[in-house]
Protein backbone atom coordinates (compact mmCIF):
# COMPACT_ATOMS: atom_id res chain seq x y z
CA UNK A 1 0.00 0.00 0.00
CA UNK A 2 1.41 3.36 -0.93
CA UNK A 3 1.03 6.69 0.83
CA UNK A 4 -1.13 9.17 -0.98
CA UNK A 5 1.01 12.18 -0.22
CA UNK A 6 3.47 13.55 2.29
CA UNK A 7 3.40 17.20 3.14
CA UNK A 8 6.76 18.91 3.02
CA UNK A 9 5.69 22.03 4.83
CA UNK A 10 7.28 20.71 8.02
CA UNK A 11 10.74 20.73 6.46
CA UNK A 12 10.48 24.44 5.72
CA UNK A 13 10.39 25.18 9.45
CA UNK A 14 13.53 23.12 10.07
CA UNK A 15 11.64 20.77 12.29
CA UNK A 16 12.57 17.15 12.45
CA UNK A 17 9.81 14.74 11.44
CA UNK A 18 10.03 11.22 12.65
CA UNK A 19 8.33 8.45 10.82
CA UNK A 20 8.29 4.82 11.66
CA UNK A 21 10.86 2.65 9.89
CA UNK A 22 8.06 0.56 8.36
CA UNK A 23 6.62 3.69 6.71
CA UNK A 24 10.09 4.81 5.60
CA UNK A 25 10.69 1.42 4.02
CA UNK A 26 7.35 1.63 2.22
CA UNK A 27 8.23 5.13 0.99
CA UNK A 28 11.53 3.85 -0.43
CA UNK A 29 9.76 0.89 -2.05
CA UNK A 30 7.14 3.20 -3.54
CA UNK A 31 9.79 5.60 -4.88
CA UNK A 32 11.77 2.73 -6.41
CA UNK A 33 8.59 1.28 -7.86
CA UNK A 34 7.71 4.67 -9.32
CA UNK A 35 11.20 4.98 -10.84
CA UNK A 36 10.87 1.54 -12.43
CA UNK A 37 7.43 2.43 -13.76
CA UNK A 38 8.81 5.62 -15.29
CA UNK A 39 11.60 3.65 -17.01
CA UNK A 40 9.13 1.00 -18.19
CA UNK A 41 6.74 3.68 -19.42
CA UNK A 42 9.51 5.43 -21.37
CA UNK A 43 10.57 2.09 -22.84
CA UNK A 44 7.00 1.31 -23.89
CA UNK A 45 6.58 4.76 -25.42
CA UNK A 46 9.75 4.16 -27.45
CA UNK A 47 8.46 0.76 -28.56
CA UNK A 48 5.14 2.27 -29.59
CA UNK A 49 6.95 4.97 -31.56
CA UNK A 50 9.12 2.37 -33.31
CA UNK A 51 6.08 0.23 -34.15
CA UNK A 52 4.26 3.29 -35.44
CA UNK A 53 7.20 4.10 -37.71
CA UNK A 54 7.29 0.49 -38.95
CA UNK A 55 3.55 0.58 -39.65
CA UNK A 56 3.95 3.88 -41.51
CA UNK A 57 6.75 2.40 -43.59
CA UNK A 58 4.63 -0.66 -44.40
CA UNK A 59 1.71 1.58 -45.36
CA UNK A 60 3.99 3.64 -47.60
CA UNK A 61 5.30 0.46 -49.28
CA UNK A 62 1.77 -0.87 -49.65
CA UNK A 63 0.62 2.39 -51.27
CA UNK A 64 3.62 2.35 -53.60
CA UNK A 65 2.79 -1.21 -54.63
CA UNK A 66 -0.86 -0.26 -55.16
CA UNK A 67 0.28 2.54 -57.47
CA UNK A 68 2.54 0.12 -59.36
CA UNK A 69 -0.32 -2.36 -59.72
CA UNK A 70 -2.62 0.40 -60.96
CA UNK A 71 0.00 1.52 -63.49
CA UNK A 72 0.46 -2.07 -64.69
CA UNK A 73 -3.30 -2.49 -65.09
CA UNK A 74 -3.46 0.75 -67.09
CA UNK A 75 -0.54 -0.37 -69.23
CA UNK A 76 -2.19 -3.76 -69.82
CA UNK A 77 -5.41 -2.02 -70.86
CA UNK A 78 -3.52 0.19 -73.30
CA UNK A 79 -1.64 -2.79 -74.74
CA UNK A 80 -4.90 -4.69 -75.20
CA UNK A 81 -6.41 -1.70 -77.00
CA UNK A 82 -3.32 -1.43 -79.20
CA UNK A 83 -3.54 -5.17 -79.94
CA UNK A 84 -7.21 -4.80 -80.94
CA UNK A 85 -6.34 -1.92 -83.27
CA UNK A 86 -3.52 -3.90 -84.85
CA UNK A 87 -5.84 -6.88 -85.36
CA UNK A 88 -8.35 -4.59 -87.10
CA UNK A 89 -5.58 -3.19 -89.29
CA UNK A 90 -4.45 -6.72 -90.11
CA UNK A 91 -7.99 -7.70 -91.13
CA UNK A 92 -8.22 -4.59 -93.34
CA UNK A 93 -4.85 -5.40 -94.92
CA UNK A 94 -5.98 -8.99 -95.57
CA UNK A 95 -9.15 -7.66 -97.22
CA UNK A 96 -7.09 -5.27 -99.34
CA UNK A 97 -4.75 -8.10 -100.36
CA UNK A 98 -7.79 -10.25 -101.27
CA UNK A 99 -9.24 -7.39 -103.33
CA UNK A 100 -5.91 -6.81 -105.09
CA UNK A 101 -5.60 -10.53 -105.87
CA UNK A 102 -9.13 -10.48 -107.34
CA UNK A 103 -8.25 -7.43 -109.44
CA UNK A 104 -5.05 -9.11 -110.59
CA UNK A 105 -6.92 -12.27 -111.51
CA UNK A 106 -9.52 -10.28 -113.40
CA UNK A 107 -6.85 -8.21 -115.16
CA UNK A 108 -4.80 -11.32 -115.92
CA UNK A 109 -7.85 -13.17 -117.24
CA UNK A 110 -8.87 -10.19 -119.34
CA UNK A 111 -5.35 -9.80 -120.74
CA UNK A 112 -5.15 -13.53 -121.48
CA UNK A 113 -8.54 -13.43 -123.18
CA UNK A 114 -7.48 -10.43 -125.30
CA UNK A 115 -4.29 -12.18 -126.35
CA UNK A 116 -6.25 -15.29 -127.35
CA UNK A 117 -8.77 -13.15 -129.23
CA UNK A 118 -5.94 -11.39 -131.08
CA UNK A 119 -4.36 -14.71 -131.96
CA UNK A 120 -7.65 -16.01 -133.26
CA UNK A 121 -8.16 -12.90 -135.32
CA UNK A 122 -4.78 -13.25 -136.96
Amino acid sequence: MSLQSISQTDTLNNQLVCIPSRVAQQIVIDLEHHDLLVVENDSLKLSVKEYTEIISLHEYNSNAKDVQISNLIDETTLLNQKKSLMELELEQKDQQIGNLKNQRNIAGGTAGGLILLLLLLL
